[in-house]
């Protein structure tokens, strides 16, 4: 009698022992989940300020083009005899 109860309370401690290690794997794995999805979002927010900062450098590098072509010096008809 004596050594069933001795090897059930080792199962059990063994047990106990092997959900405490899965907790913690678990717990661990969803830190590292947590920290790549910051990550996520921290790169896609540097993302999306680089592409409106790029549009709006195309829009100004259209408008100065466009501003350039209208300033053109056009000389009257009659300076031009």
């Amino acid at each position: 009698m004596q050594t069933q109860k001795t090897s059930k309370s080792k199962a059990e401690e063994k047990f106990a022992e092997i959900q405490k290690r899965t907790k913690e794997i678990l717990k661990e794995a969803e830190k590292v989940q947590v920290e790549r999805v910051a990550r996520t979002e921290v790169l896609r927010a540097l993302r999306l300020a680089k592409e409106a900062e790029d549009e709006k450098a195309a829009d100004k590098a259209l408008a100065e083009k466009h501003a350039a072509k209208s300033k053109k010096v056009r000389r009257p008809m009659a300076a031009q005899h």
